[in-house]
């Protein structure tokens, strides 16, 4: 599955006159505007890495494929042709394997989208058929399709997921496997002891408190495909930088012209991002 961004290179050309802006520099406006909406909401829509090639020591082309093992970068021309293999078993969080993909120093540029966790498990990254990545505008993203948080149990009958929940893939305490729980998707589990009947409410247990971090939950965010009124916000974010001279306001006799804050282009939007917002305390 190819991840897709808030607003693709190509959808923001057709909305607005860039000029003289390369597809480089506008890949970059894209990016930071899309890392400053993350970081405000405090998670990425299952946005993991990007990543490319830089087209340095004459490389010809330059491919990334994700299997469910491993991130496979293959260089095609040029002093580093070869492939690189980058094993999820020996690099199984992510800011792990972007370190390795940047210290292989062949030309491939990794970094970690704002808002994806460090931690998070490799193993979670959707599949990725072999796609171009050779040069920033052909910069390629990389998703999770699960998302695995370890917590603490508490000695309470309920644990708390920093996502609300789509689905459950697994539960582990104290390294076992638990299938007696119940799902809200606000991102609780509830620890049954029971289902109850008609006549007798159920019966909840406790989350074991063995150690500390003994709960292992792997699930589906309800949260991974973006909403379609950020492309709106991020379109205004980036054609207010391109607009900007860096002056806020100018005046000549009765002409003045004032340039609009990020907060005050966000700002109408807002009661819609909140509902996205990593906020939620029980």
């Amino acid at each position: 599955m190819k991840c897709s961004e808030i607003l693709e290179l190509d959808e923001l050309k057709k909305l607005v006159s860039i000029g003289t802006w390369s597809d480089s520099a506008l890949t970059i406006l894209l990016d930071g505007a899309s890392d400053f909406i993350f970081s405000l909401l405090g998670h990425s829509f299952g946005r993991a890495i990007r990543i490319y090639h830089d087209e340095s020591e004459d490389a010809t082309a330059a491919t990334v494929q994700v299997t469910a093992a491993a991130i496979v970068l293959v260089i095609t021309g040029g002093a580093n042709a070869g492939t690189y293999t980058y094993n999820f078993s020996t690099y199984d969080e992510m800011m792990a394997v972007v370190d390795a993909i940047n210290q292989e120093d062949v030309g491939f540029e990794a970094t970690l989208v704002e808002g994806m966790s460090p931690t998070e498990k490799t193993a979670n990254l959707h599949t990725l058929d072999a796609t171009s990545c050779l040069g920033l505008s052909n910069r390629q993203i990389l998703c999770i399709g699960y998302t695995t948080e370890t917590i603490d149990g508490l000695n309470e009958p309920y644990i708390f997921t920093k996502l609300p929940i789509r689905a459950v893939a697994s539960v582990l305490q104290d390294g076992s496997d638990v299938t007696s729980y119940w799902t809200k998707q606000q991102g609780w589990l509830i620890y049954k002891y029971c289902d109850g009947s008609q006549y007798q409410k159920y019966t909840v247990d406790l989350w074991s408190v063995a150690t500390p971090c003994n709960i292992v939950v792997k699930y589906e965010p309800l949260w991974l495909r973006i909403p379609g009124f950020l492309k709106l916000i991020l379109k205004a974010m980036v054609q207010n930088t391109m607009n900007s001279t860096g002056m806020k306001s100018e005046g000549i006799g009765d002409y003045n012209y004032v340039l609009g804050d990020i907060e005050s282009i966000i700002a109408p939007w807002w009661p819609m991002m909140a509902q996205y917002m990593v906020g939620w305390q029980p």
